[in-house]
């Protein structure tokens, strides 16, 4: 940084020099000479842009990427005016949402669901399934995935939320002892009660799934269920997102058990309560079982991602005794199975993680 924070508040107080301003927010940002404030930032990025500084655009995109940006409120927002929404900036918003979209960013879709039709006109719902069944990695099977439960709200800025949790388990990972967990050792133990009931959940759905499989001749599609679906210390958040697509998957490849009672079911997937009741009126016990099971897994994923999140957030807002504490009792739990670990006293100063 070539000029201080000092230097740059009065530079932007003097003079309208686009650059002071995108200094002035990357500052913000990153912390540099203040405390981090990504929301002024963006302000500072935003008159930056509107300046004619093409540099803030990679910045603003940037902010959206870390999820200290949200696309879907700036969107209800611009529908939420009685004026019309100009051209260029429905344009960005589109393709802001086609990075969302590569991304698995699933959980702003969910907060437009209302709004897909003017940015998706050609969305089909039956070829959706189809495409999910078949295996297609389609836009259409992607907005299903997107608007198929209320239990996605987490599923954003993903690809942050995962880099985060590599560098925070990072000192833990890179333990030698870790690498050497005795086959015998109950991995269970190193696991959160979220953690915990999420892989006793996907365990019992894989369960009701092959049941369901073999007594009515379904050619079962893949669904991972055990602790192979994890790597410790966490769940990988790719691995989530998949388990959810695979559930997805094995859920509509079983609808020609009872037909009418899945077209209530998926008509209300977005509703815990009513699919919860309308699970009570299905007859064969096993189905039963297996959709009741659905809904759970979809909350306990939710509920992983939301603890995942929580810790991201406690970095952003710079509680590392928070962070500290978490790291000291995984290692605890470490010790208390008998893994001969390595790993420092963790504190404040300690924790070193990079996100910009």
């Amino acid at each position: 940084m070539k000029a201080s924070y000092d230097d740059l508040r009065r530079a932007i107080r003097t003079q309208q020099d686009p650059q002071a301003f995108l200094q002035l927010g990357i500052c913000y940002a990153r912390g540099i000479g203040t405390s981090r404030n990504h929301v002024l930032a963006c302000y500072f990025y935003e008159k930056a842009r509107a300046m004619g500084c093409a540099e803030a655009v990679a910045y603003l995109d940037r902010e959206y990427d870390l999820g200290t940006r949200n696309i879907a409120r700036e969107i209800r927002t611009a529908f939420e005016s009685p004026e019309t929404i100009p051209p260029a900036t429905m344009e960005r918003f589109r393709k802001r949402l086609e990075k969302e979209r590569c991304q698995h960013n699933y959980g702003v879709f969910f907060q437009i669901r209302d709004l897909l039709p003017t940015f998706y006109p050609t969305y089909n719902e039956e070829k959706a399934m189809d495409d999910i069944l078949h295996g297609r990695d389609t836009l259409d099977a992607d907005l299903f995935y997107a608007t198929g439960t209320e239990d996605n709200s987490q599923e954003v800025s993903t690809v942050t939320l995962e880099h985060f949790l590599q560098q925070f388990y990072a000192p833990v990972i890179q333990d030698s002892a870790f690498s050497q967990i005795p086959k015998e050792a109950d991995l269970t133990t190193l696991l959160s009660d979220d953690e915990k009931e999420l892989l006793h959940c996907a365990d019992k759905l894989g369960y009701m799934y092959d049941s369901l499989c073999a007594a009515h001749s379904i050619n079962r599609q893949e669904l991972q269920r055990t602790l192979n679906l994890i790597s410790i210390p966490y769940f990988p958040v790719p691995n989530l997102i998949l388990l959810r697509r695979q559930a997805f998957r094995c859920l509509l490849s079983l609808q020609q058990i009872d037909p009418a009672s899945f077209g209530t079911y998926l008509s209300e997937r977005t509703n815990d309560m009513r699919l919860l009741e309308i699970c009570e009126r299905v007859l064969e016990r096993d189905l039963q079982a297996f959709l009741i099971f659905f809904v759970e897994l979809n909350v306990d994923i939710n509920l992983v991602e939301e603890q995942y999140h929580k810790l991201l957030t406690a970095f952003r807002e710079n509680r590392l005794d928070q962070l500290a504490r978490h790291l000291n009792d995984y290692a605890s739990r470490l010790t208390a199975i008998g893994i001969d670990h390595q790993l420092p006293t963790f504190t404040r100063e300690s924790i070193q993680i990079h996100l910009i």
